[in-house]
C-alpha cells in the first residue's frame, strides 16, 4: 500500500487506454483488407473508467473515437477522401462501442475525415 500511494511511482504506472476487444480488431482487419488500409486504434480513451463514466452519465461529453493509418510504408499511394468516407461508413455500422463515442475521426497521412456516430 505505501508503494501505491508513494508519488514517484505514480508515475511508472501505464497511462489509460482503449483495448479494443476481439470483434472490434477484427472488424478494423477485415476493413483495412477490403480498403487497403493499415489503419489502428491510438490514443483513446481508457476502457474501464470512461466506459462506467459513460454508463453513469458523470462524464458530460463523449470522446472522439480516433483510427490513424500514416503512410511510412507505401508513400506512391493516392487514397481519395471518399475511401474515408466509406471505411468510416462501415465502421460506424458494425462498431460494438458506438454509444460511447460521439465521433469517429479517421487520419491517413495528412488527410482527416471526421463522422458523427450518433
Amino acid at each position: 500500500m505505501v508503494v501505491y500511494l508513494h508519488p514517484f511511482v505514480w508515475g511508472l504506472r501505464k497511462p489509460p487506454s482503449y483495448e479494443p476487444s476481439n470483434k472490434t480488431k477484427e472488424l478494423i482487419f477485415k476493413l483495412n483488407k477490403k480498403y487497403g488500409l493499415n489503419a489502428s486504434i491510438q490514443s483513446n480513451s481508457d476502457t474501464l473508467w470512461y466506459f462506467i463514466d459513460v454508463r453513469n452519465s458523470t462524464i458530460k461529453k463523449l470522446h472522439n473515437f480516433k483510427l490513424i493509418d500514416y503512410v511510412s510504408h507505401q508513400p506512391q499511394k493516392q487514397i481519395n477522401q471518399n475511401v474515408l468516407k466509406y471505411y468510416t461508413a462501415d465502421f460506424i455500422k458494425e462498431f460494438e462501442h458506438k454509444r460511447y463515442f460521439d465521433s469517429i475521426i479517421m487520419v491517413y497521412d495528412t488527410l482527416i475525415y471526421k463522422a458523427k456516430i450518433q
